[in-house]
């Protein structure tokens, strides 16, 4: 049951780590929305289907093990009865009748009404989804929410453990927020009041306030204050001959790369955007890939001069592969000092490749035919410093991070453990497949 809670006219809402909501909780809630001016998002997001669902991947240990920490495990098959986008996932609010039609975003946001303050997190569950979430609301919402947003991005979230990289004065944005969020609530209840249009940005100094990681030891890991993340141009680094990167773009044809990937001995998770898998956060990756002939690493040369990035990750793939469906991993990688560190990693499952709203899977793969793909590995702000190399581990299994692919096409549903195939799975590169990450980088005298 719902608590009781009686509204004379005008309040704020304080929630945190949420994503998405029940029916229950609308029906609660829709009666009172109407008279909330503003709120503090803590570590959540209105993505349900993408949180549940990376790329098309179930979050293993998130999801199934959080379940049973509630002591709701009942509810797992219906998880996976809902691998494919349905009104399962429809907002709570939104039009409905035109999801498939437009844009899920323009249909979900616009009905937004609120100015927020947001706290996300960079290595947080929910830190990717909530990020996109407050720039969807920030360019498609109702007036009164459109453009009047703060974020802040600390470098954990729920991560609180932290990783192999000591984050200095990591709670400082926290302590800011619960410094205006007092303001920021009364000043909106007496805008209301007086039937004036409230900009949270008459209360706060700053529209993004975020924490810039890197390895430490003066590299990175101190915050930023700005009126937006800064202006990005995208970087692209090429896999190359040799397990090299490079950013010049390729002079030869085509090769490629192949490894055989066995889901019954699949890569164990350490470290990333985690909760009950620990350890979360930045972990050197040497000891996961050690002996493993199913990860392909590259590798650029000692860096002549740093690279700052804040923004979103994309690793772009030419892929094939002997089986029907399977999964593409790729985790970025900061090396220096023999250690493999991880910055971001994201998946793609084979049988979702078009896109986190398909309501039905894609055609089955063909047998060395070659298919692009995009994994989104993430927003992510970091430095690698003067000297150090970039790597990008690519793989087929990240566990229990995310679920294992069987490589057979088989729905979660349908048990497809039952029947696991070893997939032969292949890298294409060169200038007709262009295969690459792509980094959005910044000047940090901006």
């Amino acid at each position: 049951m719902q608590p009781l809670l009686v509204i004379n006219q005008y309040a704020d809402i304080i929630g945190a780590t949420q994503s998405g909501g029940t029916e229950e909780d609308f029906i609660y809630w829709n009666g009172i929305l109407n008279h909330i001016r503003s709120g503090y998002l803590e570590l959540g997001d209105g993505l349900g289907k993408n949180t549940v669902y990376q790329n098309g991947a179930l979050r293993t240990c998130l999801i199934e093990g959080w379940l049973t920490t509630i002591f709701e495990p009942e509810y797992i098959p219906t998880i996976w009865e809902n691998e494919a986008f349905s009104s399962y996932w429809y907002p709570l609010a939104g039009n409905w009748t035109e999801w498939d039609e437009y844009h899920p975003n323009e249909a979900q946001w616009s009905v937004a009404n609120l100015s927020l303050i947001n706290l996300a997190g960079w290595y947080d569950i929910f830190g990717n989804n909530q990020i996109a979430t407050v720039i969807a609301v920030n360019n498609t919402a109702d007036i009164e929410a459109k453009g009047n947003q703060i974020l802040v991005v600390d470098p954990g979230g729920h991560c609180e453990e932290g990783g192999e990289i000591f984050w200095g004065n990591r709670s400082f944005g926290v302590k800011e927020m619960d410094k205006y969020a007092p303001i920021v609530f009364n000043a909106s209840v007496e805008a209301a009041i007086k039937g004036e249009f409230f900009n949270v940005h008459d209360y706060v100094p700053f529209n993004v306030l975020f924490y810039m990681l890197g390895s430490g030891k003066g590299i990175g890991n101190y915050w930023v204050a700005a009126e937006s993340f800064p202006p990005s141009t995208s970087l692209h680094y090429y896999l190359s001959d040799g397990f090299t990167l490079t950013t010049d773009t390729p002079n030869f044809d085509k090769h490629s790369a192949s490894y055989l990937y066995d889901p019954t001995h699949p890569v164990i998770t350490r470290g990333g955007n985690n909760l009950l898998c620990q350890p979360c956060g930045p972990w050197d990756q040497t000891n996961i890939e050690k002996n493993r002939t199913d990860i392909l690493t590259w590798k650029s040369p000692p860096l002549s001069n740093q690279i700052s990035l804040v923004g979103k990750i994309i690793v772009n793939l030419f892929v094939s592969s002997d089986r029907i469906d399977t999964d593409f991993t790729a985790k970025i990688l900061d090396i220096y000092d023999g250690k493999m560190m991880l910055v971001q990693d994201g998946i793609l499952r084979m049988r979702w490749r078009n896109g986190d709203y398909a309501t039905k899977k894609a055609p089955d793969m063909i047998k060395d035919n070659i298919y692009m793909i995009a994994i989104d590995v993430g927003y992510m702000s970091y430095i690698f410093a003067k000297g150090h190399e970039i790597g990008i581990s690519i793989s087929s299994s990240n566990y229990p991070r995310f679920s294992v692919n069987y490589n057979n096409g088989e729905l979660i549903i349908d048990d497809p453990s039952r029947n696991p195939k070893i997939a032969n799975n292949t890298i294409h590169f060169g200038e007709q497949y262009p295969s690459m990450i792509i980094f959005p980088i910044i000047d940090m005298d901006w």
